[in-house]
């Protein structure tokens, strides 16, 4: 992941691998999810 891109820096671009397995995959999703709730409140 990397993090401020865009104009003003309000872009996040987002490298996942290839192949994940189903337990990363997860992992990963609930790591967003909870940083948006944060962002987003």
């Amino acid at each position: 992941m990397f993090a401020p891109v865009g104009v003003a820096g309000e872009c996040i671009k987002m490298a996942p691998p290839l192949v994940i397995n189903e337990e990363a995959l997860k992992e990963g999703i609930s790591v967003l999810e909870e940083a948006c709730d944060e962002v987003l409140g």
